[in-house]
């Protein structure tokens, strides 16, 4: 695991703690997301095309117009693949059952555009956001199941952007890299945003 990384994610949302007063004077400050994203695992840097497929919902609160900070929760399901060692030959055979996951955490965002443009644009967001976490892999423990059973350590950072059809309703997708135990490398997520 990266060091650098995980210091880069963990300062973004220390520094996006800062002015909490501010948001009280924001309209629209809360936002929650639902979204879905599907990854590819890979064990020992070999993928073996099995996705966890993942939904999530995101709860955040402006700071102030350029921060927003907030937790998220979400599960999954996937295929457990069993591991198998003969001799010199390794390979992943289909169990032919599926693992949950669960995850938890904490998100930063910083918004791109009042940084850029000065005037309010309500109907338009992007922004790059950082996420910090735990993901627990229920698999069964009968056999040598890949991925395995246990409780790892999820950070992404990514980029971002929600459209809104309406005051308070919009859709949103987000890409860039996220890193726990069976997955190093790029991340996507879309799916729909609310803000009141």
């Amino acid at each position: 695991m990266n060091k650098t990384k995980i210091l880069i994610v963990t300062a973004f949302l220390v520094l996006s703690a800062f002015d909490m007063v501010a948001a009280d004077k924001l309209y629209k400050k809360n936002t929650i997301d639902l979204s879905f994203s599907n990854v590819l695992l890979e064990q020992d840097g070999r993928t073996y095309n099995n996705l966890l497929y993942g939904l999530n919902l995101d709860y955040s609160r402006n700071l102030n117009k350029f921060c927003t900070v907030g937790g998220f929760i979400g599960s999954g399901v996937y295929r457990e693949y069993e591991y198998i060692v003969e001799g010199n030959t390794r390979s992943y055979t289909t169990y032919g059952a599926y693992g949950n996951s669960f995850g938890y955490g904490l998100t930063g965002k910083l918004h791109v555009l009042p940084i850029i443009i000065k005037k309010e644009i309500s109907w338009i967001d992007l922004y790059t956001k950082g996420v910090v976490g735990m993901i627990a892999m229920n698999s069964s423990t009968d056999k040598i199941i890949i991925p395995a059973k246990g409780n790892f350590f999820d950070y992404s950072i990514m980029g971002g952007s929600a459209i809104y059809l309406s005051k308070g309703f919009g859709l949103f997708a987000e890409a860039g890299y996220r890193s726990f135990e069976y997955h190093h490398g790029l991340t996507a997520r879309y799916g729909l945003t609310f803000r009141f």
